[in-house]
């Protein structure tokens, strides 16, 4: 695996370009974007929809799902719930983030300048992932394959770059056991022999690839980092510099533009 490798190179999107953090788990994405945080500025990170100003797209979205999603959002419980939400929740984003043209209005603050980028943690790429029929026990809805497939070519021609983490499935399970006790693999990885652990791993990281093979045949730009062959520091000065982020305009921390 090469430290850094680029795929889809592409010049950058007028306004506000859309930027995900994407990796298996404990590649580093938390650590990567909150060091990127405090050393970039005009950069938002994270998009929470205001639930009064989106509702109509969020009722338009769940009308439109069809019977199966809608009974999960208001009849289901746990995973089918989950799912349900994140089905509507990933058409409602695209509804308000997919124009470039409406971006801005979407993510601007009162009394701050608007956003040159909107940085994801846990993107699009990330819910399509979380819900992909091999990460759950079953998907009853006969339509989710075919959804699927046309979600993630949505996304790969809408995000601007994709920011793909990665490193060996050993490291990653030594990290989710030595520092990631809250993670949901934490109780799958810990005292599991070898083969069960890279198993569990190799299930995450087919689905991982799956997606990102369909940004390849899109035309969002894929930066690739090896993150137990680079450092923290390393990755975030190359994503600031090969992504055109702006620094901070002075040697001190700041405050990142908080989420909507």
């Amino acid at each position: 695996m090469n430290p850094r490798h680029e795929t889809n190179p592409r010049q950058p999107t007028q306004g506000v370009a859309l930027i995900e953090m994407f990796g298996p788990a404990s590649a580093g994405k938390t650590t990567i974007t909150r060091m990127l945080s405090r050393r970039v500025e005009q950069v938002q990170f994270g998009c929470s929809l205001s639930r009064r100003r989106y509702a109509h797209y969020f009722l338009l979205r769940a009308l439109a799902a069809g019977p199966g999603p809608c009974a999960g959002l208001l009849l289901g419980s746990g995973q089918n719930r989950r799912l349900a939400k994140a089905r509507i929740l990933l058409d409602v984003l695209y509804d308000v983030l997919g124009d470039a043209r409406q971006r801005v209005d979407a993510l601007r603050h009162d009394h701050r300048p608007d956003p040159m980028a909107l940085v994801f943690d846990q993107g699009p790429l990330y819910l399509l992932g979380a819900i992909h029929p091999t990460m759950r026990d079953g998907d009853k809805l006969h339509d989710a394959p075919r959804w699927w497939r046309n979600r993630l070519a949505r996304w790969s021609n809408t995000l601007d770059v994709v920011i793909s983490l990665d490193a060996p499935d050993e490291t990653l399970i030594g990290r989710v056991i030595d520092r990631e006790k809250d993670h949901p693999l934490y109780h799958r990885l810990k005292g599991a022999s070898g083969p069960d652990a890279l198993h569990t791993m190799e299930i995450r990281r087919s689905v991982f690839q799956e997606i990102l093979n369909g940004v390849g045949r899109g035309s969002a730009r894929v930066l690739s980092f090896d993150t137990s062959q680079q450092s923290a520091e390393a990755i975030v000065e190359e994503i600031i510099q090969q992504c055109g982020l702006p620094r901070c305009s002075n040697s001190g921390e700041r405050r990142p533009l908080g989420r909507r």
